[in-house]
């Protein structure tokens, strides 16, 4: 009876077969299997997809919504946004859970890790060089806000320029206009697809239609000369196939023609050149003379009809009609915006940006891209900021009340919340698709945004700006948002040949306060949490090193200060032994070494796929 249960058992059981035998389930020499079997076999099959950083991502979202739910509810005096009440339900944040809690490393430096929290979350925190022998290098001082920016360029009292180099430079160089009437055709056309690709996509500054329709220099139109001189030199700075030379010729050549096209051609192409003009002066050279472009553009602005009542009355208004006007607005105000990455001061444009039509309405369904989202969604996310973030890094705030202080930081997280659900989910970035530049750029300037939103409020000692908040929790917020930004910037596109990441100026900044913060993660408790910041911390630099090769100017002074950063808080030991390259960037001698072996070994898998192909 025994032998029968087991010859019974045996023909319910599944056979044991191999993996190749498991794909032929389907197949006619299998079409016999039991059906139970067959789930069987494909069940145990299946292997589940385990992503750590996006469950840890999880956790520390559930972790901040709950910290801000229970400090809300904590104080009754204040008006919670209703997109926060469902979360007011949930457990005790995750942080303080005995499972979660991390080892502490016996070594760990309570007194620099306390410093650095502080130096971060300060909102005086700016950069100033000091070139005093005692004291020398970068220092943490200086007005609200303006953490982003560490340039130690400053104004002279008087332009001391000898008159004798001004003429040698005036002697020296070639005529403008002849540069640029001598550029061929196929180089024009090169410098255009760069500004539009580059360029334009993340400003919309013109119409594209407009670069279209001729292949010359306009040297009988003067609107159309100075756009084209503008959108040539600012091309060429970033292009490898011109020199210094010919950008500084044009870039003389459009300033020269600034002014006579204000005084007598009110036109869009002249604001749409000013505003190039000051993006240019202010994010690329940064220069004083940015401000004034910047004005010149604003002025301007008042004469496109934007305080008419067509605006208010959108029914009676053709929003393809209005579209350079309405696309030009929107344009003025990212420029205000991000070109000069400042928090805290009010926006100089004197309308409101509330009462223009959205930028996705003079779009049609059938041309819309990732570009035209990836605008739109990046001007919403700036108003959000203008309305939420700014009150905040105000330098009023710290007088307000505390349940008021308390209430905007609860109304900011909770409207970046709202902004998120919103989203168009064709930006979203799924692992089967490949996501474009565009999309990788606003994901890095969203979780900047969050980035930024935190961080006044990482330092036990500005416990006391909101009563009853956990500092730890927007450190946490902070070192998610800063780990998702070094995630995304390592997807950005290299060049193969010459190792430069082409990307707006302003993701700069935002790679640059995520590899501040990876810096104070190298110094906290825990000597997992180090090592993997360590890393972190490096993947940021490579990236900066990349878009220091496409915009030097603020590339390197930015690179700069992430070297004084590191010597200030004594991160050294932890990065080991670095060098100085021949393009004048801090890198890791070992990282570069093992990206060039990678790189190599998959330009030559592709060259061999492709002779096989041919073959």
């Amino acid at each position: 009876m025994g032998g029968n249960l087991g010859a019974k058992h045996a023909q319910l059981a599944p056979p044991l077969v191999s993996t190749w035998q498991r794909r032929q389930l389907g197949s006619k020499a299998n079409r016999n299997t039991p059906k139970q079997w067959q789930t069987d076999l494909l069940f145990h099959d299946r292997k589940k997809y385990w992503d750590e950083e996006y469950v840890r991502s999880l956790e520390d979202q559930i972790a901040l919504l709950t910290s801000l739910s229970l400090n809300s509810s904590d104080q009754p005096s204040v008006s919670v946004d209703p997109h926060l009440m469902p979360f007011l339900d949930l457990p005790a944040p995750l942080s303080s859970s005995p499972a979660l809690m991390l080892p502490l490393d016996t070594e760990f430096d309570t007194s620099r890790f306390s410093s650095a929290l502080c130096e971060f979350a300060s909102l005086d925190w700016n950069v100033k060089y000091s070139s005093n022998k005692s004291t020398p290098g970068f220092q943490f001082t200086g007005s609200v806000g303006r953490f982003s920016i560490p340039f130690r360029k400053t104004l002279p009292t008087f332009e001391e320029v000898p008159a004798s180099s001004l003429s040698e430079t005036a002697t020296g160089r070639p005529e403008p206009l002849t540069i640029a009437t001598a550029l061929d055709a196929d180089l024009k056309s090169h410098l255009k697809d760069v500004f539009l690709n580059h360029i334009n996509s993340y400003y919309r500054f013109v119409n594209p239609q407009w670069l279209m329709f001729t292949d010359v220099f306009p040297e009988n139109d003067t609107v159309l000369q100075f756009m084209y001189s503008a959108i040539f030199a600012v091309a060429s700075h970033i292009s490898s196939r011109t020199g210094p030379t010919i950008t500084e010729c044009l870039l003389d050549h459009a300033e020269k023609m600034a002014m006579e096209c204000c005084r007598e051609h009110l036109c869009l192409p002249v604001t749409q050149t000013l505003l190039i003009l000051a993006w240019y002066k202010h994010t690329i050279l940064a220069t004083a003379h940015g401000y004034m472009y910047h004005y010149m553009s604003i002025g301007l602005s008042t004469h496109l009809g934007v305080l008419d009542q067509r605006f208010t009355m959108a029914a009676e208004v053709n929003i393809q009609d209005m579209s350079p006007t309405i696309t030009t607005l929107w344009a003025l105000f990212v420029t205000d915006r991000v070109a000069t990455p400042t928090l805290g001061f009010k926006s100089s444009i004197p309308w409101d940006i509330t009462k223009i039509p959205r930028y996705i309405s003079t779009v049609t369904v059938d041309e819309t891209d990732v570009t035209d989202l990836t605008f739109e969604a990046h001007c919403r996310l700036l108003e959000l900021q203008q309305q939420h973030l700014d009150a905040i890094y105000a330098f009023d705030f710290q007088t307000r009340p505390p349940a008021e202080r308390l209430s905007a930081f609860c109304h900011a997280s909770s409207a970046l919340t709202l902004f998120r659900s919103q989203i168009d989910p064709r930006l979203l970035i799924t692992r089967t698709s490949t996501p474009h530049t565009a999309q990788l750029v606003f994901w890095i300037y969203y979780h900047c945004a969050i980035l930024n939103l935190h961080r006044p409020f990482i330092s036990p000692r500005s416990a006391p700006l909101l009563p009853g908040h956990d500092p730890a929790s927007s450190f946490t917020a902070c070192s998610a948002a800063a780990d998702a930004i070094t995630k995304l910037a390592s997807q950005l596109p290299v060049n193969e040949h010459t190792g430069a990441i082409k990307v707006p100026p302003y993701i700069v900044y935002c790679v640059m306060r995520a590899a501040t913060v990876q810096g104070i993660n190298m110094l906290g408790p825990d000597a997992r949490a180090r090592a993997k910041a360590a890393s972190q911390y490096r993947a940021c630099r490579m990236s900066l090193c990349g878009m220091a090769k496409t915009w030097p100017v603020p590339g390197l002074e930015i690179l700069e200060f992430l070297q004084e950063v590191m010597r200030k808080w004594d991160l050294h030991a932890i990065m080991g032994e670095l060098i100085w390259g021949k393009c004048g960037i801090w890198a890791i001698s070992r990282t570069l070494t093992d990206v060039m072996k990678v790189r190599e070994m998959a330009q030559l898998r592709s060259t061999l796929l492709q002779d096989s192909v041919r073959g």
